[in-house]
């Protein structure tokens, strides 16, 4: 860890002071560059015995050759979890309660969520964990997730995924607004939209599966917005 490591540091206490400083040995700071791979780290690390367990038994879902089986994946604090059944989704999700309430890590509970697809489509589940004290946490069930920056629904949708890329666009450029009208020559006006409301728009875009329908869509709404930049 390079931003936090062998380090001296204190403690600030509303209305008592600061504390004598202490040995900060290693850590990671918010919006670090180090920060997400640190912390994916440390949670593969105590995941590794529960994941080894899930390869061993199969759960998690058959991608591309059928073959292929992906159970998880973390970026920073984001987990997410791939299974082919509730049954098998509860489980996981409970043996991970287990580790990292164990280190000392805890649930954001409005973050706990699940979307149940394919065949599973339009099943209304409930689904728990149990924290070490006892206490009983439901997991939401939704239908459309936030991966990521990209919208994953349970049907699937490509031009719901597609439109909640370019809503987050139009959020940029009623921010910019001011700017993208300013005066400039052409070449300045196309370089700022290309590096603010397109490239927010693309994001994730390489997960979508083109069509012709969804290109026309694409296309419109870009020739549209980026022309307001002219205005």
């Amino acid at each position: 860890m390079k931003q936090l490591y062998r380090k001296r540091a204190c403690l600030v206490i509303p209305g008592a002071g600061e504390t004598d400083e202490f040995d900060y040995s290693k850590g990671g700071w918010q919006g670090g560059v180090n920060t997400p791979d640190e912390f994916n780290a440390i949670v593969q690390h105590y995941l590794s015995d529960t994941v080894a367990s899930w390869n061993a038994v199969g759960h998690g879902m058959r991608v591309d050759d059928a073959v292929t089986v992906v159970n998880h994946f973390f970026f920073a604090d984001n987990g997410f979890f791939l299974a082919e059944s509730l049954e098998s989704a509860a489980l996981m999700i409970q043996q991970v309660t287990d580790v990292l309430y164990a280190i000392g890590f805890k649930w954001k509970l409005s973050s706990l969520q699940f979307v149940l697809a394919g065949e599973l489509r339009g099943v209304m589940a409930e689904m728990h964990v149990i924290v070490p004290d006892g206490t009983i946490i439901s997991v939401q069930q939704v239908f459309q997730m936030e991966v990521l920056g990209a919208l994953v629904c349970d049907d699937a949708s490509q031009r719901q995924s597609l439109d909640y890329r370019l809503g987050k666009a139009e959020a940029v450029f009623h921010k910019h607004q001011k700017i993208l009208r300013a005066k400039g020559s052409h070449v300045e006006k196309m370089r700022a939209w290309d590096s603010t409301s397109l490239a927010c728009a693309s994001y994730c875009s390489g997960a979508l599966a083109l069509t012709k329908e969804l290109a026309h869509h694409a296309h419109s709404w870009n020739t549209g917005f980026c022309g307001k930049s002219y205005d």
